[in-house]
């Protein structure tokens, strides 16, 4: 075998101009390393590796700086990455190839050392779909996700693997499946048609996992009255469902945009909104969408309308925003709507008055304004919280709520109040000033009697996402998962929607 110590004498011989560059002497180590060894082995000789599995063959007895050259004897078994420590190797299929390496830079002959890798093949053991229970909305643009996780027969997970995915009812629900990049796993996407329940399998060979998946009605962001018998809740997807004081039926709206607010006079005439300048009319048992007059953001982009109340039908206050805009503010007039406010202020979550000239909308970043009659003027809420809520029983009596918090008007300035454990609050109701509810986050149903607040038992942990009453006695609550629950005047129980 030739050395590094030969090399350089080879280069000296072939040109004179090395005479400068590099010493001629022998005596080079300090300046290259030590030179190549005669002899060097590899650890270990024999090796079982399996299929897109990695593993290290490590060279022993070389200095430092001397390179090792290589040589595969199939690169369709298996791929090497070179070194002059050792070489890692991964599995491409099966079957068996001999590694050699060598000293320095001759190519490794039949006295080499070698090491013999045998490549098995991979088998699929198990597979693992998570969550086992997954809750799918109806007709839904948001798709839901299935995590896969695949394992050989010693619990090694797979990156990814060829599966089947089926579903046992693809009326009710269907599932997509994505392989994504070779560094991800592949995923299960799940979205659902029809109420109901199926089970999703995805399979290799024989080898299966399975998932149960409930297809559940829309979320409801918004519910509001005239009587204990006339009763509406809106939601995503334009879903529209009404109490007859019996059971609760849906009925047609004429949008597939999410509605996320809704208010009603006494005369039977109700104001639904949503996402994208979305205004709903309803009128003797028919809703229809309105036209607000094309009004957008000051950039031409759409809005998201949050929240609705009205002193009459012919007195009716919008609030929301977008990203680009800022909050808005606008009313009908029993007319037309119009801008009131646009801009001038982070995104407004929702509004309540007690008259015509004592309105109040609150929204993100703590922002609250109130109109007088005349015009908008901002309040200092004392907090950087994003509102979410806002009611009253007077103009001196006003609650605004939020994430982990309970604001109190009492006419002059706004003051936190204490809560009953730490809440993620989303509306508020009452129909007295010592019968308050608020709801939100896992369920939770905080209550005010007057003089503190407590929790109530809601027998549910969905997210609860707004509240509405015809009395203390008589209280509806709406949120994720088509959740209904009604309070009696002793205990919260769930309805059904159909």
């Amino acid at each position: 075998m030739r050395s590094r110590r030969a090399y350089i004498a080879t280069l000296c011989a072939l040109s004179v101009m090395c005479a400068p560059l590099i010493s001629c002497d022998y005596d080079i180590g300090p300046l290259f390393g030590e030179p190549c060894p005669d002899k060097i082995t590899l650890d270990p000789t024999d090796l079982t590796i399996y299929e897109g599995r990695p593993a290290t063959i490590l060279v022993r007895g070389n200095s430092a700086d001397c390179h090792v050259s290589w040589n595969n004897s199939d690169y369709t078994v298996l791929s090497i990455n070179k070194g002059n420590r050792g070489a890692t190797i991964k599995g491409k299929k099966e079957g068996v190839a001999i590694i050699t390496a060598a000293p320095g830079w001759n190519e490794p002959d039949a006295n080499s050392p070698a090491c013999k890798v045998t490549v098995l093949p991979v088998s699929v053991d198990s597979i693992d779909l998570s969550p086992d229970t997954l809750k799918v909305v109806v007709n839904s643009n948001a798709i839901a996700r299935l995590k896969v996780r695949i394992f050989d027969s010693v619990g090694v997970t797979f990156v990814r693997s060829p599966l089947t995915w089926t579903s046992s009812v693809s009326t009710v629900a269907k599932v997509y499946w994505s392989t994504g990049p070779s560094y991800t796993s592949q995923a299960g996407h799940i979205r659902g048609y029809k109420l109901g329940e199926v089970t999703i399998t995805a399979s290799y060979g024989d080898v299966s996992g399975t998932a149960r998946v409930r297809v559940l009605p829309e979320h409801l962001y918004g519910v509001w009255g005239n009587t204990v018998d006339d009763v509406f809740t809106v939601g995503i997807g334009g879903a529209i469902y009404h109490y007859d004081g019996t059971s609760w039926a849906k009925m047609a709206s004429g949008t597939k945009q999410t509605l996320r607010d809704i208010w009603g006079d006494s005369l039977g005439e109700y104001f639904a909104v949503g996402d994208g300048n979305t205004i709903l009319h309803y009128d003797d048992g028919i809703w229809n969408v309105m036209d607000s007059g094309g009004l957008r953001s000051y950039s031409g982009g759409l809005r998201s309308y949050n929240g609705v109340w009205g002193n009459s039908s012919s007195d009716v206050f919008v609030v929301g925003g977008s990203i680009i805009s800022g909050g808005s503010i606008i009313h009908y007039d029993g007319n037309s709507w119009t801008n009131m406010e646009l801009g001038q202020t982070g995104d407004l979550q929702d509004i309540w008055g007690g008259s015509e000239t004592q309105v109040f909308t609150v929204g993100n970043g703590g922002s609250i304004r109130h109109y007088d009659g005349q015009s908008w003027t901002t309040m200092e809420s004392g907090t950087l919280f994003t509102l979410k809520g806002v009611w009253g029983h007077a103009a001196s009596d006003v609650l605004a709520i939020g994430r982990g918090i309970i604001i109190h008007y009492d006419g002059n300035t706004w003051r936190q109040e204490k809560l009953a454990g730490w809440s993620d609050l989303n509306g508020v109701w009452g129909s007295s000033a010592n019968k308050v509810f608020a709801v939100g986050k896992d369920g939770v149903i905080q209550h005010f009697n007057g003089s503190h607040w407590s929790s109530m038992a809601s027998g549910t942990t969905e997210t609860l996402w707004n509240i509405w009453g015809s009395s203390g006695g008589d209280v509806f609550a709406v949120g994720d998962f088509g959740t209904i629950l009604h309070f009696d005047g002793i205990s919260w129980t769930a309805m059904e929607i159909q």
